[in-house]
Parts: C-alpha cells; structure tokens; sequence
C-alpha cells in the first residue's frame, strides 16, 4: 500500500487522493476530492457509531419486549395448570346421571341434609341422610331419596335406601313416582360412608300417583345406565 506526504500528514494512495490530484479527469485544483474526502473519511464513522447506537437502543427494546412476553407466556401456563386442578376437583361434585325411558339425564344440583347422631350400623337408631337432586336449577324433574349410613352391597337387615321418588312437574300437572324399599341388586351400593355415596341402578317403577298422559313420562319410569356419586 502507498502513502503520500500531504501537509505534514500521510495518506494512503486512494482513488481520492488521485481525484485531488489530478491524475483522473479533474485536475489538480479539483473541489470533488473535498468531497470524496468528507464521505471517505467522516461520514462512514458518523454513520457507523449512529447506526451502533441504534442497534443498541433497539436490541434493548428487543430484550424487554422479550422479558414480558416470557413473562406472560409463564402466566399463561399457570392459569392453565390451574384450570386443570380445577377441572380434577370438579370430577368429584356430587351428581346423578341416568336414563329415564330412553333419555339421558344430568342431575348436578345436589342438596343433602345430614341425620348423623355418631351411631353407624346402629340398627334401632341408625345415621341416615336425604338426597335432593335437580337438573341445573330446574324444578320440573326431581330425584330424592333418603340413605341409611354405613351400609353396602347385598345388606340383610334391609334396604339401604328407603324411598326413591321422582317427581315431575309439567305446566302445573305434578306426577310423582315412589319407589320404595327397592332392593338389591336393583340398587347397588358400593361406597356408603360418612364422605361418599356411590351406587349404581336400574329398575322400573310404576308406581305414582297423579301420572299418566299429560306427565313428562307417562304411567311409569324405567331407569337404566344409573350412577350416583354424592361427596358428603
């Protein structure tokens, strides 16, 4: 690489020292060499350290944006992990479902009254509970049924639930089916303690009173495909 001596200074041998020279078409007095000059020498460094700083500033807005973003993606994830306990709790809310002559029921509004005197598999004072169940807040379909504590399965002393009564209400036309002491295997209770009931059951009951052509369901109820699950 070649130098030349320009006022006690060396610069290199560039396409702009020829321009001021003279050696290219201008001549020795030439004003574009100013020119070449300034843009050579100053304003690729102003530039350069304006177009630095702008990196900077934008790499510094890129890393925020980027913290709260993460920020929010881990908030996201936590109300969904939360959602889903919930989802796992709400598995275990008392419900029935059943069929009743060939259609499908959800009863999930569970109200239960506790008669519990601390006196399990007492047969002369029995524990004992009632069971009141509507679908959603409806009054037109509803099952109760009272259950005796403690008790599963095949129980030889007697039934574990007394009554189990539908009633229907459609415009005004009240139709109420009591099934009482209905007995196993027709009801069959797995879980009877003083935190859970289940039971599963499927019997036909047509015995009522106010029923027939005009209620939901006619003369008689068939339940099949029935689950009861009830957190006391």
């Amino acid at each position: 690489m070649k130098y030349v001596q320009l006022k006690n200074k060396n610069y290199r041998h560039t396409a702009s020292y020829d321009l001021w020279s003279g050696q290219y078409f201008f001549g020795k007095s030439s004003w574009i060499f100013l020119l070449v000059l300034y843009l050579e020498r100053f304003v690729p460094k102003h530039a350069t350290a304006h177009m630095q700083k702008r990196y900077t500033t934008l790499e510094s807005n890129f890393m925020k944006k980027t913290k709260k973003l993460l920020i929010l993606l881990l908030g996201l994830i936590i109300i969904s992990c939360s959602s889903d306990d919930n989802n796992e709790n709400n598995s275990n809310e008392s419900r029935i479902d059943v069929t009743i002559n060939g259609t499908d029921y959800i009863f999930n509004n569970i109200s239960v009254v506790k008669h519990f005197q601390g006196t399990e598999n007492d047969d002369e004072f029995p524990d004992w509970f009632e069971v009141q169940a509507r679908i959603n807040n409806e009054s037109n379909i509803i099952i109760e049924f009272d259950v005796e504590l403690g008790h599963t399965g095949n129980w030889d002393s007697g039934t574990i639930i007394g009554e189990f009564n539908l009633t229907t209400n459609d415009n005004g036309n009240v139709c109420n089916y009591f099934g009482v002491n209905i007995e196993y295997p027709l009801i069959n209770v797995t879980v009877n303690n003083g935190e859970e009931f289940i039971a599963a059951f499927s019997f036909t009951n047509n015995y009522g009173g106010n029923c027939g052509i005009n209620s939901i369901f006619g003369d008689e109820v068939t339940y099949t495909n029935g689950s009861i699950y009830i957190n006391l």
